[in-house]
């Protein structure tokens, strides 16, 4: 017997019995979509090759690219040269665990420290780089890994202006996580 919790959502049914149910925002994919896009790819499958990697960082570039067009020479730099080493918690550290610390910095960017330390001031007080507790954090808004953000970070970075949402700071956007 079908049971009215389900008012609203699509119901699948078969010979009278629910069998699954489509919520807001589920999608069918139609058989005949994925057989032609195996087919296709099939067909160009010597244009491909699979990346063997588990995980990767991504980069947002919505906010990237308006972000760096703001940026100065120095904070450009220093942000293309780190992106690289954001891990699971927005957090820069290298593959064998080790957190990037100011030499790090030097060292990846070429610049000394006068410069860096001017750099990592100007990119603190822009909302685009945190520190906390001696480890350096990159705004998830324009780097990240994985695909869950978490609400720490949110807080860390809450009066970011986020340009590819109007200019809006995000503790202000509704967004679904809350201070």
């Amino acid at each position: 017997m079908i049971d009215n919790k389900y008012e609203g959502n699509r119901l699948i049914v078969q010979d009278g019995e629910c069998v699954d149910v489509l919520y807001d925002g589920d999608k069918i994919l139609r058989k005949n979509s994925s057989d032609s896009f195996k087919k296709r790819f099939a067909d160009n499958i010597d244009t491909f090759e699979m990346h063997q990697k588990e995980s990767f960082g991504k980069i947002n570039p919505e906010e990237y690219n308006p972000v760096m067009r703001e940026l100065s020479k120095n904070e450009r730099s220093f942000l293309a040269m780190v992106v690289g080493y954001v891990n699971y918690s927005s957090c820069l550290q290298f593959t064998n665990g080790k957190y990037v610390d100011i030499n790090h910095f030097q060292e990846l960017t070429n610049t000394s420290r006068t410069e860096m330390y001017t750099t990592l001031s100007s990119l603190k007080k822009k909302h685009i780089l945190k520190e906390c507790d001696g480890k350096y954090f990159i705004n998830p808004w324009l780097a990240y890994k994985g695909n869950i953000i978490n609400k720490v970070l949110k807080t860390m970075f809450q009066d970011y202006i986020v340009h590819s949402r109007g200019n809006v700071e995000w503790k202000k956007l509704n967004d679904g996580i809350k201070f």
